[in-house]
């Protein structure tokens, strides 16, 4: 009885020892396994990159035998359709420089016109401004002819005032007696005489200003009119000018367009030759054609298939490792993983009510 007491703890501690054991394992098992898929999964990743870049070493491949007229047999059906697209291209390009050409035409036809109109204007100008200098000395010579006038009536008030005066003198003079008085009277009548004189000479001078000024009137109306035919002319060759620049403006937006058009088309051609120029590349490489002109695009892919095949090599060996391992110890592992996920879970939803 005292010896199977004594092994009691012995094998109770075997027991903890085996537990341990068999928990590590599986712990060991699924982290090696974690790790294994998360390397795969890159190695996928370096995978695809290392691909894309192929496929863009493959699409300048066959741009460069394509500027180079690599021919070959086996290139033939891939050549043909390279060639028909380059053709439209070619075509489109012509047409493209046809519209250029016939836009830059236009647009010195339009400087051409500009010149001739501003010369247009500056010849209206010039024939317009004697007229205007004209119109300054008619107004010059009213204003003169207005002041003269002016004056004339001025001094005839004067000489009225001054008759008026030797009147009134006249008037004294009959009211009083004396010796000298017939002659004093005769010389006021003397003087009414002279002013009547001045002021007949100034009524017959009057008329004269004013027919002055109708006849300047007359010339002012005509030099106006001058100007208003001239700016008349002005406008009309404005009007032409105008419709002429909105129809080559109409033109060119035309061409224009069909420009773009041609550079759209063009665009979506060289997009059609994208697939035909990487399966030429591709072509090339299997063929290894003009390895000295193509040598470096042949070692950069040569270099890329290399990290390829290494990756793959990677994949399949960490694929081995995933089918040789204990699938009891990895089917333990994520109860575990799992259930200490849900543990974690629970924590935090009671947490957080």
């Amino acid at each position: 009885m005292e010896m199977i007491k004594e092994g009691e703890p012995e094998n109770g501690s075997a027991s903890r020892v085996a537990v341990l054991g068999h928990v590590s394992r599986i712990i060991a098992t699924g982290v090696s396994e974690i790790k294994r898929k998360s390397a795969i999964t890159k190695l996928h990743f370096e995978i695809k990159g290392l691909e894309r870049n192929k496929e863009k070493y493959f699409s300048t491949l066959g741009k460069r035998a394509w500027e180079a007229h690599i021919e070959h047999p086996d290139l033939a059906g891939i050549l043909v359709n390279l060639k028909e697209i380059q053709i439209e291209m070619n075509r489109l390009e012509t047409q493209f420089g046809e519209h250029d050409t016939q836009v830059k035409d236009i647009e010195c036809m339009k400087a051409e016109l500009t010149e001739k109109f501003n010369k247009s204007l500056d010849e209206i100008e010039a024939k317009i401004v004697p007229h205007r200098q004209k119109i300054e000395t008619i107004n010059a010579e009213k204003e003169n002819n207005k002041k003269q006038i002016e004056e004339l009536r001025s001094k005839q008030d004067q000489l009225s005032e001054q008759v008026r005066i030797h009147q009134k003198n006249i008037q004294e003079l009959d009211m009083v007696d004396g010796a000298e008085k017939a002659e004093k009277i005769a010389a006021e009548k003397e003087s009414i005489s002279r002013i009547f004189l001045d002021k007949c000479d100034i009524e017959c001078q009057t008329p004269f200003h004013f027919a002055q000024i109708e006849k300047l009137k007359i010339a002012l109306s005509n030099e106006r009119s001058m100007i208003e035919s001239l700016e008349q002319e002005k406008e009309t060759s404005k009007r032409d000018y105008e419709h002429r620049i909105k129809d080559y403006n109409h033109e060119i937006h035309q061409l224009e367009e069909k420009k773009k058009l041609a550079l759209k088309q063009k665009e979506l051609h060289h997009r059609e030759m994208e697939p035909y120029l990487f399966d030429l590349g591709k072509k090339i490489e299997q063929l290894r054609l003009e390895e000295r002109t193509f040598q470096d695009v042949y070692e950069e892919l040569d270099t890329l298939k290399t990290g390829i095949q290494s990756r793959r090599h990677q994949i399949a060996e960490a694929i081995s490792l995933s089918r040789a391992m204990d699938r009891s110890a990895w089917k333990g592992f994520l109860l575990v993983s799992g259930s200490l996920v849900l543990i974690v879970l629970c924590l935090v939803l009671l947490l957080f009510h």
